[in-house]
């Protein structure tokens, strides 16, 4: 059986007209998605930890999709603007920058997309402790780069903001120890993804443990709501230790 980087399809040319662009790229992505590289290129796969087997894997996808991206581009301007994608992560070429910076040259934009697009953004939380906060930030990241494309800056401390108001409950001690690094001007972005994945990691292990799942069952009955003896969220005033004491 072929595998998706054995399929054969024609790479279509771009002119580098922006009145061609819309046709193109739906045409280039349904290539990609036939190819196995699409995911790749609107950022839903990230590139995986170097040197493990997924990197490899990783690796070879985007050098195909970045090869084709080069090949496709007729004018000077959209090859330059592919050729100039790289990374540090990916220095020989990186395909999905490549992709968001001719989307950033290229795409049209509207004050709908604005809207809907900033809605999105507003809304996007980390919805659970199963959820990897590096795909969710990633997720977040290509949002700020449409709004960007839309006319709408995204600053890092914007992002930062964003990301510190809409953590699950039990990312609390880490979010009080980002929150200090802000007020002391040390929190930096990948200092908050650094300090979100130590705590999933360490979430993971728990949950694995005997002692995570007891943890896990002794939430899942904890009282959903604030004492209303002492303020502290989690328990009743009749179980209040402050009262008991």
């Amino acid at each position: 059986m072929l595998s998706d980087m054995d399929v054969q399809v024609k790479i279509s040319p771009f002119s580098g007209d922006k009145k061609d662009w819309k046709r193109w790229s739906i045409s280039f992505l349904a290539k990609a998605r036939l190819r196995g590289y699409q995911e790749l290129l609107v950022g839903i796969e990230i590139v995986p930890t170097k040197g493990g087997k997924d990197f490899e894997a990783f690796l070879i996808k985007n050098d195909v999709a970045y090869a084709e991206l080069l090949i496709a581009c007729e004018c000077n301007v959209c090859f330059g603007i592919v050729n100039s994608s790289r990374s540090k992560q990916l220095p020989e070429g990186d395909a999905r920058l490549a992709w968001m910076n001719l989307t950033a040259k290229f795409e049209p934009t509207t004050k709908g997309n604005l809207i809907q697009m900033k809605r999105d953004f507003i809304e996007n939380k980390l919805s659970s402790i199963s959820q990897d906060p590096d795909q969710w930030i990633q997720s977040l990241e290509i949002m700020r780069r449409k709004l960007q494309i839309l006319g709408h800056n995204v600053t890092d401390m914007d992002l930062i903001i964003h990301i510190l108001h809409n953590l699950p409950r039990e990312y609390e001690t880490t979010l009080e120890l980002l929150e200090n690094n802000l007020k002391n001007d040390l929190a930096t972005l990948d200092r908050v993804k650094e300090k979100l994945r130590e705590k999933f990691e360490r979430i993971q292990r728990g949950k694995s443990s005997p002692e995570g799942a007891l943890i896990s069952r002794g939430r899942e009955g904890k009282f959903k709501g604030s004492c209303t003896y002492c303020g502290i969220y989690g328990h009743k005033a009749s179980d209040c230790f402050k009262k008991l004491n």
